[in-house]
Order: structure tokens, then C-alpha cells, then sequence
């Protein structure tokens, strides 16, 4: 290239082949000619001090810095780029065929083999990572003559040079500039091995042919060969720094395991002053060395036989220097510019020195070393050192640094910069404590200068502060962390942690699940949300816990102050100290252990116990006085159910609640008091007397008193024996004793008068019920014996594992959680199969059965029984008599029909359409009658219905023909207060009318006049009246209309807002704002949709053809409405709480399908603003089809369909369930479920009803109302 400087007329170098076998000579022999650095002696250089970069050797060598090395190694060529420092991109190939004449007379051309091609691009590939210079092979998968830079061999000539290239000129193809040149008669050069010569030559000449000099002036051709002494004009000409150099590292202090087969630390600077830093290279997390991710042969160690000479450039990333692979002491130094020196060199030359390079302007954040004694020095970034194995020096330098020893007594320095000591790689736990103390496991002979903080293991360790702002987190494991004097910040990790704080500013933390944790303060502490426990030491006063179940103790030195131990959430159990304490168990079932002195105790909520068990002294406590006195002083006690006495006997009074009061050693006087107590005595001759209310008193060992007192009373007998006790209920000890719980051993249970619960278990027990209705109890049948319990009552016999038990007079049966069996008799038998699949027999008699959780099988048998599926899928059959079933399951069936069986409770009405209960009037149904206009009370609780209406509209005002009359019913939410009701009708001119009226000074009878209208819509036709009216959850009431008839709604009523007709109105009926009008008694709702805009204002939504039943659900408040259909789809509208407005698409659309009516002014059918059906079906008699849909309730009953919404049909008579699930239906269940035929024809089900305990009516229009 014109105009570019070269110092020798022909523009390249010669590589003399004898300079190169003088280099490995030196090599080889580490004890010959080794330079000294200055300013240290070889027994000083662990002091590590980066190599100097000015002054004058002791050689009298200059010394160049970084920039000033190179411009001296580009001082002959400006590169291939514009400018110096703009990049470049080169061509370059592997000749072909030789030139027309060979360069420097030599002979003997041939092409590059596959191995030099390999090398050389390796080469090219590190020459391009550190500088702005991309390399561009021509023809890639052979040979070419056409690039800048063509690579050659030659096997005579050039006075027998190892190689030699040309400087950057001409790009020409045919110019020399760039060529390299290599003597392939040499042996050395055919080894490509890396580390070897070969690959190093190949280095070395691409560094000329883009623009790299020799670091002084020497070159193979020169008369006399080049000698360090002679030819280096400063310092570090030598491999140590470049691998252009001709000389060894030993000039500079240094011993390189191998040659260098890319960029060193000065080549870096060099190429990098000709085109730029490549900032491309490496910009994630890397890792040299071990390990590495480099991608790059030159980077990566596989065995510590195998030494390494790199220098690194890296562009960003948290990176790593790991040397964990060799055994030599190493000095590994991260500051940029700085020679490390690890593992081996030549065999019998001992350690590698100065064998890794950092470049200037590189960061590594990290490093790792090896089994040696190593030194590890840090940057002015945080660091991560890590010793590995053996007595290693660690110093941070600058920065946050987190330093790790490993294995070895280790010097840990911190530096500058808030500093951590980690042992989190440990294999043990450890104990370290940066005061100075002796350290134990992988801590053991570590010393600690300039570090704030310690990380732990993950198992056990013991951690602790010096006296500054120390941060100790353990980890895993159960850590024990104290900071020592000054504000700490401990964190605990996973394990059950210790925390001692002594300090206002220490700070502890803990995660959730970070197990159950432990603060030991000498000051008054607050636990944080996840800390378990606490322990209150020196001058603290108070100590309070949080939400979980705590324990708190107080302080128990002799002159502890007086305590404040405060529970508040959680089941806490705190212990008082020495002191006078106040001990506050908050919410939660807490523990109290008084301590010595006089005690202020409140358990607050819970049912919380003062304990004094494992206290050799006796007590007399009396919940009922609110005191507890021992040791000669008597606590303050409120809030306190429970009690534990002491081991010398006590005296236990409980109180109205229901107490557990127990004794231990010694002689116990125990008195239940009022509520349902659990009486303990244990050992001693004991005195236990159960006073008002159902009690359990256990039967223990000595000569006790028992005394069940008032109350349904039980003695329990199961406290460990497996001999078995005799228990006659009819004797003067056991004379006021219900109810009998027995041993594991054969027990004789003898029952007297009273209805008597007995609890067999285990053993062959002879029970006898005696006189009333008994019963056997497995509900505490012990999970460790888990097996089906089988009963029959008529044999009065059991199955194994109580095959061998004897049973007399016994009615009813309770069984476990497993499937049981059990048979009822000709008595009316209680039979409760709890959890499991049960199968429940009742035989003759009144019998109530219970399945309980589980896939039952039930049959009544004979007589009027009470069956109740629960949840599951069961199978129940009423079988003979006047049956009622409760709460369906998931699918209760019965197994003869199919259907679901209903109880009829009462018929002979005139058309019945609608039944309500009043406001607390749960036991009464008021049923109003279609044609006759009556609505009529039928009392549940005698199944009568009384012979006076509640209410009569006059014959004259109601219009009775076809789908005419009276339709709807509701009261008012203060009814009981105000007495009033309301009615929808259509009257003698066919108009609907919403009538108010008020009860009577007699609850059964409305006063006939207080009747009046407060809304009237004209009506066009007979047909489409709507009819439901009730009160939302908000207390105004709705009121359904439909569009007055037609086929396709003609007159456009349920899209026109100006017509109430096709619309569901509301209003409020507590005000009047239509005074002078007299059918607008009422007011509106401010919050209608269309008040104040285009539209009735009494609208509250639209769109509906005839919504005959609506519903709203009790919890959410949703409303359900049932629009009947024209021809072709039924549907189930929906709307959420809180929302209004809406068009639900007539007559536009049927359910979901388009009419094909002219749309008028109405929008299309496919307007995104119309609201679908939450359900819809079909027309027809088959399966999930019908005519004419009945709207249903949400029913909020007890079973498994609780939460789901029953409707049915009036044609088809089938019944259909399903969910809501974020406004849309699910489990819409399409099953033949129709109403049983049994107890009546029941059929036209014109509507449902639930009455104020939420049970659900079916009310058909032929007069019959079933349950």
C-alpha cells in the first residue's frame, strides 16, 4: 500500500531457524541466563505488585508501559485499516499453485496441509478476538491465489529461516504484502500440537503480515544471530509479554510452560493500537482455565500435567479465572495488567511464572485456585476468590469482595470495601467467628483481616461478629449466628437458626419456611413475621411474638427485671422468668408457665392452658376466681380454659367454658364447673367431680371419686389398658355417667336408663344398652386399626375385627371412616356411615340414615324414613312408607327408577304457580294459585294447610284465562318489621299490576285493604306476561315482563327502551316520587342504567321475550332469569352483581340462534354488544330438550350440589343443573334427571321455591307441592 513505512527495503521478516533453536535452548534450561525484575528477589514475589511499566531494569533495560509497548511493536506498519485504530477486513487463502518466482530465493512450494490450515485459522480466530479485525477466507473449502494474504510453504531457502511474512501494503492478490511463509522441511513445524513450535511460528507471522513488528530491531537475516543482551532494547522483549519476541521469558523473571500460540499481553496492546479493541469478545459470563466456556482451545485446561500461556482479552461479563486444576503454589492476580503465575512448567523447571496475562482495560471478576498454597488477589471490582485447597492467601483489594479458603488454614484480607468470608463450598459446618476466636471444620487456622461479613455452610455452623456492622447468614442447616456488639444484620436460611441479639440496630432474617428459628436477646425484641421463637436474656423487658405459634421465655436470671411476654396470633406458649412477668397469650390456643414470681396471666381468644406440669409443687388453681396460687404467691389468671397442675397434687376449679383440667402425681381435687370439660386425674387417688354440662372424665389410676354431675356425661376408659374394665353404668359409682368410652381390651359395658353412646374398640367386649336408645360410636375408631366396621342391629352381631363382640339393647350405629356396613332392625334405628363408601340397610321402623362423605349405597327399607345422601355419588332407595331425602351428593340416585327421589308434601291447590317463606318464617310456605288468586300458608311443621288465604284478590280484579293471573309473589326484606308483601298479577282489563299489601294484626290474614297498585304496564296481548317479581340483594324490587305476544315480538316491545314490556324493572318501593300519579307508587334506583338518558327509567335490562322465573343466588347475588322461547331455543340468562343495562338480544336472536326478523332499528344479530345465554337447549321431548323452560335457584343447601343452579322444564319435565365459573357456565350437566313419579303425579313444574332454611320446592301446576 502506497505511503506505508517499512524499515526494510523488501518488507518482511526472516525468522532465523538457529535464533529459534537458541529460544528453546533457553527454554529448557531455566538455570542459565534468567533476567531479574526489578524491585524484588524471587523470595519477595508473593508480595505480588503488578510487573513494573516504567523506569530502568537492573538489566539498565527500559521499562515500557502498556500504550508505549505498543506503539513499539507497530512501529514499522500502520496495519491494513484507514487509520490507525479503525478496523479492517482482510482477505485471505492458501495458495493454490506457486508464484511465478519464489520470494528471498527460496524453492520448493507446496500447499498448506489440512493440520497447518487448522492451525492457522485457530491463529487468525485469536488474532481477531482481541482487535477490530476480521479475517475473510476465499474459497473455504480449498485453494486460492486471489486473496490479500496467501499462506505458503517452502522447503529450501531463505538462508534456512523458519518462516517469514510480509508487512500490510497492497491488497493486490498478486502483491507479497501480507504472505506468510513457512519452511515445512523443518520438523518443528510440521508439529502443530498446541503448545508447540508449530503453532506458535503461525502466531507469530500472521501478528507481521497485519502489522506487528519484532519488539526491537533483530530478525533472522541479520548477520549476527539476535541475543536478548544485545538485540532487547528494553526490558520485556520476551515471550513473557509478546509473541513476537525472540527471546525467553526467563529475561524477565518468568518460566513459561509452553509456546504461546496466540496474542500475548503486549501484542494485545499492539493490534488493538492498529484497528481498534474487538468489543464483541466474550461479553457473557466466561470462564479461563478449568472449566472453561471460552470455546477456544487456547483458554481451556483438561489436566493439571498440562501447563498454559495466555494473555486475556474480555469484553464484559462475570468472569472467572479458574486454576483449580493444579497441585504448584500459584499467584493468581486479577488486576488488569497483571501476570499470574500457576501451575507447571517443563518437566525439572519447576512452577510456571508469569504464564497468564490480564490486558489492560479487562476485568475478571473471579478466580479460583487450586490443591497448592495459593495467593489470590482481587481488582477494583467485587470479586469472588476461592482458595480451593491448601494454606491460601486471599486479599480483596478493592471492592465488595467475597472471599472463600477452602480447605487449609487460610489468610483471609479483605481489603477495602465491605468484605465477606464464605464458606458456603464447605463440606462440613464450621465454626468462625471474625472476633479472632479459633475456627473449626473448614475454618480451622483461618485469620480474617478487613472482612465485615461471613457466609455459612450448608450444615451446621456457628458464626459470629467482631464487634463492627457485621452481615452473617448461615445458609442451610441449623446455624447459630451472633453478631456481637454493634448493629448486625444475621440471616438464617433454611434450618432451625439461633440469632443472639444485643443490639438496637441488629437486624434478623428469616424466610418463610426457613424452619423453626430462634432469637436470644438481651433487649427487648419484636419477632419478625417468620421467627419462631424467642428467648428474652440480660436487662430485656419484653418480649413479643407474632402470628405463628410461638414460644417466648423470660428472662430466668435472679435479678431479671419485670416482663412483658406477649403472644399475640399463633398457638403460643410462653414462659414466665424470675420476675413479676405479665404473660398476654393474644389469639390462638396458647401455654402459660407461670414463673417464680407474682404473675399477671391473660390467654386472651383460643382456648389457652396454664401449666405447671413437671413443677415439684402443688397448686390450687380456680379459673372460675381468676387465680392460681403456688410457691406462696397467687397469679392474676383470665382468659384461661385449661389447666396442668403440678406433681405434688392440686386443687383445679374450672369455669363456664368448656375446660380440659388435669392433674398429675399426687392426690387431685378437679371440679369441671359449667361447660363441657375434659377431667384428668392421672396418677393419685383423685377426687373428679364433672359439675354442669356434657363432661369427659377419664377413668385413671388410684382410688378416684367420680362424679359426672348435670350433663350428658362420658367416662372414658382408653388410657393405654389392654386388660379391659368392667364399667356398669347402673352402679352408685358410675350412676351419673351417660356415655362410655372402653379400653383395646375385653370390656364389659353395661348402659342404664339414659340414651347411652358406647366407644368399643379393640377387644372382645361384651356392650348391653339396657333401657333408651343406645348407641355404638366408631368415629374414634383408631386410624391405626383402619377397617370397615359391619354391624347388624336385628343379630345384634359385628363383623372383624368385632366379630367377637357380644351386643344387647342397642338401637343405633355410628360407623368409622372406612366403608362400612351397617344393618338397621325393626326398631328406629340411627345408622351415620360417616366417610367411606357405606352401604346403610334400615330394615322396618322410622329409621334415619346418613351416608356421610362417600359413594353410599342407602335403602330405608320399611317405614317413613329420613335419608340423607351427603356428598358423593350415592344410591338411595326410599323402599316402603312416607320417605324424605336431604341433600343431594354430586349424583344421589335411586337404583329402582333412575330419578331423583322427592318427598310430596302437600297437594289439592288450584294451580299453584309460586311459593315463598316470609323473614324468619322458616317453617311456613306461602302458595299462591294461579287462577283463584289466593295465596295460601301451609304450615311445614304439621304438613296442614290453613283453611283462611293470607290473602284473596278479588274476582273481579284479576284477568284468570290461559297464562293469565296471579304469577308472582314477594316480600319485603323488613317484612317483619312492616308487615308488607307484594303481588304481580294481570288484571280484569289484561294489564299486569304489582299490588302491595300489608299483613294484618293476625300473622295468618293480609288486611284486604291495604291493598293498592304501584305499577301497571298495558298489555297488547294475553300471552308473554313475565310474572316473577323479588328483592335483590340491594332492597329494591325486580319485577320480569314479557313482550305481550305475537310471534316474533311484531310490535318490537323488547328492544323498544320507551316500553317496559319485554324488560326487567326496578324499583324502589320504600319511596314515592310519582305522587300525583296513581299506579307510580314508587321511586327509581338513581344507579338504573337509563336514567337520565334516552329511555324508561324504570329499565334495568332487555331484550327478553318472556322471563317467566328469575332468581337471585343468596352468596353472589347473581341473577338468573328464565326467558321461554318461540320456536327453537329456551335459555338461561345471567347477571353478575352490580352490572345493568344489558340487551340480551329478542328479537333479533332465540338463545344464541338469529330469528331472521327485519332488524328494524334494532342492531344485527351479530352485534358484539347483545349477551349470550349462560345456557340454552333445544326444542323436543328427548334428552336435555323441551318446550318451555322453568327458571330456577342457586342451591345453597348441604351436599355436593351446593353452589349450583337447578332449573327445569314445564313440557319436558326434565331437571338440569350446572355452575357459574367467572361468568360462564360449567359441569352444565346434560343428564336424564327427571322428577320421580313417587308420592304423586307430579308433572308441569311451573316453578321452584326455597323456603328460609334453604330447602328447595318443586311446585307443579297440578296441585302438588314436593320437597
Amino acid at each position: 500500500m502506497p505511503g506505508r513505512p517499512a524499515r526494510r527495503p523488501i518488507g518482511f521478516f526472516n525468522d532465523d531457524l538457529d535464533v529459534r533453536t537458541f529460544l528453546r535452548a533457553r527454554r529448557e534450561e531455566p538455570g542459565g541466563d534468567i533476567a531479574t525484575p526489578p524491585n524484588w528477589t524471587e523470595s519477595s514475589r508473593p508480595q505480588f505488585v503488578i510487573l513494573p511499566t516504567s523506569g530502568v531494569a537492573t538489566n539498565g533495560k527500559t521499562i515500557l508501559d502498556w500504550d508505549q509497548a505498543g506503539a513499539q511493536i507497530t512501529r514499522d506498519s500502520d496495519g491494513w485499516g484507514l487509520a490507525l485504530g479503525a478496523g479492517a477486513t482482510v482477505t485471505y487463502a492458501f495458495r493454490s499453485t506457486a508464484p511465478l518466482a519464489m520470494p528471498d530465493d527460496t524453492a520448493g512450494f507446496s500447499q498448506f496441509n489440512a493440520a497447518q490450515i487448522a492451525a492457522t485459522e485457530a491463529a487468525l480466530v485469536m488474532w481477531a478476538d482481541v482487535a477490530n479485525i476480521t479475517f475473510v477466507r476465499v474459497a473455504p473449502a480449498g485453494y486460492a491465489n486471489n486473496a490479500t494474504i496467501l499462506f505458503s510453504n517452502y522447503s529450501s531457502g531463505a538462508a534456512g529461516a523458519s518462516a517469514f511474512a510480509f508487512f500490510p501494503g497492497s491488497t493486490a492478490s498478486n502483491s507479497v504484502a501480507g504472505d506468510v511463509w513457512v519452511n515445512i522441511s523443518l520438523p518443528d513445524n510440521q508439529d502443530l500440537t498446541p503448545g508447540t513450535f508449530g503453532p506458535h511460528i503461525l502466531a507469530h507471522e500472521i501478528g507481521h503480515t497485519i502489522g506487528l513488528s519484532h519488539p526491537s530491531d533483530y530478525d533472522a537475516g541479520d548477520p549476527t544471530a539476535p541475543t536478548y543482551e544485545i538485540s532487547a532494547t528494553y526490558w520485556q522483549d520476551s515471550r513473557a509479554f509478546s509473541v513476537m519476541s525472540y527471546f525467553g521469558s526467563p529475561f524477565v523473571g518468568g518460566n513459561l510452560p509452553e509456546f504461546s500460540h496466540g496474542p500475548q499481553f503486549h501484542d494485545i496492546a499492539a493490534v488493538q493500537r492498529l484497528y481498534g479493541p474487538n468489543m464483541g469478545t466474550r461479553t457473557t459470563d466466561t470462564v479461563y482455565g478449568f472449566n472453561s466456556n471460552t470455546g477456544r482451545e487456547h483458554f481451556t485446561l483438561t489436566s493439571g500435567a498440562v501447563g498454559a500461556t495466555f494473555a486475556i482479552w474480555d469484553a464484559g461479563g462475570n468472569d472467572t479465572l479458574d486454576l483449580s486444576g493444579y497441585s504448584e503454589n500459584a499467584d493468581i492476580d486479577l488486576r488488569p495488567g497483571s501476570h499470574s503465575s500457576a501451575g507447571p512448567a517443563n518437566p525439572g523447571t519447576g512452577a510456571a511464572v508469569f504464564n497468564i496475562a490480564i490486558a489492560v482495560g479487562v476485568i475478571i471478576e473471579n478466580a479460583v485456585g487450586g490443591a497448592g498454597a495459593d495467593t489470590l488477589t482481587g481488582n477494583e471490582v467485587n470479586n469472588v476468590l476461592h482458595g480451593g485447597i491448601g494454606g491460601d492467601t486471599l486479599l480483596g483489594g478493592l471492592g465488595d469482595d467475597v472471599l472463600l479458603g477452602g480447605l487449609g488454614a487460610d489468610s483471609i484480607d479483605g481489603g477495602l470495601g465491605l468484605d465477606t468470608a464464605s464458606y458456603v463450598s464447605a463440606g462440613g459446618g464450621v465454626f468462625a467467628y471474625l472476633s479472632g476466636a479459633p475456627g473449626n471444620g473448614e475454618a480451622t487456622g483461618d485469620t480474617f483481616v478487613d472482612i465485615e461479613n461471613l457466609i455459612g455452610s450448608s450444615f451446621n455452623d456457628d458464626l459470629g461478629g467482631d464487634g463492627g456492622a457485621n452481615a452473617l447468614s448461615g445458609g442451610a442447616g441449623n446455624d447459630y449466628l451472633d453478631g456481637g456488639p454493634g448493629p448486625d444484620t444475621m440471616t438464617g436460611g433454611l434450618g432451625d437458626d439461633g440469632f443472639v441479639v444485643d443490639d438496637a440496630g441488629d437486624v434478623v432474617v428469616e424466610s418463610a419456611g426457613g424452619g423453626s428459628d430462634t432469637v436470644i436477646s438481651s433487649i427487648s425484641f419484636t419477632l419478625g413475621a417468620e421467627f419462631e421463637h424467642l428467648v428474652l436474656t440480660g436487662v430485656a423487658t419484653s418480649g413479643v411474638g407474632n402470628a405463628l405459634g410461638n414460644h417466648i421465655t423470660g428472662n430466668q436470671i435472679a435479678s431479671a427485671p419485670p416482663t412483658l411476654l406477649q403472644g399475640l396470633g399463633g398457638d403460643d406458649v410462653l414462659w414466665s422468668g424470675s420476675s413479676d412477668d405479665t404473660l398476654l397469650g393474644g389469639e390462638g390456643d396458647d401455654l402459660i408457665i407461670p414463673g417464680d414470681g407474682v404473675n399477671f396471666i391473660d390467654g386472651g381468644s383460643g382456648a389457652d392452658t396454664i401449666s405447671f406440669a413437671g413443677e415439684n409443687i402443688a397448686v390450687v388453681v380456680d379459673l372460675a376466681a381468676s387465680s392460681a396460687s403456688h410457691n406462696g404467691k397467687t397469679d392474676t389468671v383470665l382468659n384461661v380454659e385449661n389447666v396442668d397442675g403440678g406433681l405434688l397434687g392440686a386443687v383445679i376449679v374450672g369455669n363456664d367454658a368448656n375446660n380440659v383440667l388435669r392433674g398429675f402425681f399426687g392426690n387431685d381435687t378437679i371440679r369441671g364447673g359449667g361447660g363441657d370439660d375434659v377431667i384428668i386425674g392421672n396418677n393419685g387417688d383423685d377426687s373428679l367431680f364433672g359439675d354442669a354440662g356434657n363432661d369427659v372424665i377419664w377413668l385413671s389410676l388410684g382410688d378416684d371419686l367420680l362424679d359426672g354431675g348435670a350433663g350428658i356425661d362420658e367416662l372414658y376408659c382408653l388410657t393405654g389398658a389392654v386388660t379391659g374394665v368392667t364399667i356398669d353404668l347402673t352402679q352408685p359409682a358410675y350412676l351419673t355417667f351417660e356415655n362410655v368410652t372402653g379400653t383395646e381390651g375385653a370390656d364389659t359395658l353395661i348402659g342404664n336408663d339414659a340414651d347411652n353412646v358406647f366407644h368399643g374398640f379393640l377387644g372382645a367386649d361384651t356392650i348391653a344398652g339396657g333401657a333408651g336408645s343406645d348407641t355404638l360410636d366408631f368415629s374414634r375408631w383408631h386410624p391405626s386399626f383402619a377397617a370397615p366396621v359391619t354391624i347388624n342391629l336385628t343379630t345384634q352381631t359385628g363383623g372383624l375385627p368385632f366379630d367377637q363382640d357380644l351386643f344387647s339393647s342397642i338401637e343405633n350405629v355410628v360407623g368409622g371412616l372406612d366403608a362400612d356396613t351397617l344393618v338397621g332392625s325393626a326398631d328406629a334405628n340411627r345408622l351415620s356411615g360417616q366417610a367411606g363408601a357405606d352401604q346403610l340397610l334400615g330394615l322396618a321402623g322410622s329409621d334415619t340414615l346418613d351416608g356421610g362423605p362417600g359413594a353410599d349405597v342407602i335403602d330405608g327399607g320399611d317405614g317413613d324414613d329420613v335419608l340423607s345422601g351427603g356428598d358423593g355419588a350415592d344410591t338411595i332407595n326410599g323402599g316402603a312408607g312416607n320417605d324424605t331425602l336431604y341433600g343431594f351428593g354430586a349424583a344421589d340416585l335411586d337404583p329402582q327408577t333412575g330419578l331423583i327421589q322427592v318427598e310430596l308434601i302437600a297437594s289439592g291447590f288450584a294451580s299453584p304457580v309460586f311459593a315463598a317463606s316470609a323473614p324468619s318464617d322458616p317453617n311456613r310456605l306461602f302458595v299462591i294459585e294461579k287462577n283463584s288468586g289466593r295465596v295460601l300458608i301451609r304450615d311445614l311443621a304439621t304438613n296442614q294447610t290453613l283453611a283462611q288465604p293470607f290473602f284473596d284478590v278479588p274476582a273481579g280484579d284479576l284477568d284468570n284465562q290461559g297464562e293469565r293471573g296471579l304469577l308472582g309473589l314477594a316480600f319485603h326484606p323488613d317484612y317483619v318489621a312492616n308487615g308488607r308483601a307484594y303481588l304481580s298479577l294481570i288484571n280484569e282489563a289484561g294489564d299486569t299490576e304489582i299490588w302491595e299489601i300489608t299483613r294484618s294484626a293476625n300473622p295468618d290474614v293480609a288486611d284486604p285493604a291495604s291493598a293498592r297498585v304501584l305499577l301497571a304496564v298495558d298489555r297488547s296481548a294475553t300471552n308473554h306476561n313475565g310474572g316473577w317479581i323479588g328483592f335483590g340483594p340491594d332492597g329494591f324490587l325486580y319485577i320480569t315482563q314479557g313482550d305481550s305476544g305475537g310471534g316474533g315480538d311484531p310490535e318490537n316491545a323488547a328492544q323498544n327502551l320507551n316500553d317496559l314490556r319485554g324488560k326487567i324493572l326496578r324499583i324502589d318501593v320504600n319511596n314515592d316520587a310519582f305522587p300525583a300519579d296513581p299506579v307510580r307508587n314508587y321511586a327509581i334506583p338513581a344507579n338504573n342504567p337509563f336514567v337520565g338518558v334516552a329511555g324508561a327509567d324504570e329499565i334495568f335490562a332487555y331484550g327478553l321475550r318472556n322471563p317467566w322465573r328469575a332468581s337471585f343466588d343468596a352468596v353472589t347475588g347473581a341473577l338468573y332469569i328464565g326467558d321461554v322461547g318461540q320456536g327453537a331455543r329456551e335459555e338461561i340468562d345471567y347477571l353478575t352483581a352490580g352490572t345493568s343495562g344489558q340487551n340480551f338480544g329478542w328479537r333479533m336472536l332465540e338463545g344464541t340462534l338469529p330469528t331472521g326478523y327485519p332488524p328494524l332499528t334494532n342492531p344485527p344479530a351479530n352485534d358484539p354488544s347483545l349477551v349470550a345465554p349462560l345456557a340454552e337447549y333445544g326444542h323436543g321431548l328427548g334428552v336435555f330438550e323441551g318446550f318451555a323452560v322453568t327458571g330456577g335457584y342457586v342451591y345453597r343447601g348441604p351436599g355436593g350440589l351446593n353452589g349450583h343452579y337447578l332449573f327445569s322444564d314445564f313440557s319436558s319435565n326434565h331437571l338440569w343443573t350446572l355452575r357459574v365459573v367467572d361468568g360462564a357456565a360449567v359441569d352444565f350437566v346434560e343428564r336424564d334427571l327427571q322428577i320421580a313419579l313417587n308420592g304423586g303425579d307430579f308433572d308441569q313444574i311451573a316453578s321452584f321455591a326455597v323456603d328460609g332454611s334453604g330447602r328447595l320446592y318443586a311446585i307443579g301446576l297440578d296441585g302438588e307441592i314436593h320437597r
